[in-house]
């Protein structure tokens, strides 16, 4: 029985799809990360001007008790003042943790991606049999399996920023390739 050339089997052609997926799966996950990246620096913006607020509010509640000439009112307005942007502060931490995980999850799909596109020039040059690239998609899948399972949730706007980039050719996929997935 002769062999078909492997770039015309299904088996190929899945692994293809997967290339696409990945590409997506990574980018959607660095999108995540851009995104509580940004998320972090206008949190962390805010805090500041809080941090003055409060630092000057304590230094007027200090010069108040200091000065005689100052009336107590005038000292528990700006002590109770500063108190309330700490408590506000303290109430609005915010956890960016899971940027790490983002970035973790998508340098994982990267992994699988350029293994792909490893198989798939393989393959191409007749490097790899089609029992062989089988076994690797099986594997791929495995790997792809556990990362579904692990990976933190993201939102739709990083789905969207994803699609995006991919639809405004920041990778080099074709047309055909997005539409076969």
């Amino acid at each position: 029985m002769e062999e078909k050339n492997i770039t015309e089997s299904k088996t190929f052609e899945r692994l293809n799809q997967y290339k696409v997926d990945f590409a997506y799966s990574k980018n959607l996950f660095y999108s995540a990360t851009n995104r509580v990246n940004q998320e972090e620096k206008q949190y962390l913006k805010y805090r500041k001007y809080i941090d003055i607020a409060i630092l000057i509010f304590t230094l007027l509640s200090f010069s108040s008790a200091i000065s005689p000439n100052i009336d107590v009112l005038y000292l528990g307005i700006f002590a109770f003042i500063a108190f309330g942007l700490s408590v506000f502060q303290f109430i609005n931490i915010k956890d960016f943790s899971k940027n790490i995980e983002y970035k973790i999850t998508a340098d994982k799909y990267l992994t699988l991606h350029k293994n792909c596109k490893n198989l798939i020039t393989k393959a191409e040059d007749n490097l790899i049999s089609l029992k062989d690239l089988s076994k690797e998609i099986d594997n791929i899948q495995l790997i792809q399996n556990e990362l579904v399972e692990t990976s933190p949730k993201t939102e739709y706007c990083d789905y969207l920023e994803a699609k995006k980039q991919i639809e405004e050719g920041n990778f080099e996929y074709t047309q055909d390739e997005i539409e076969k997935t």
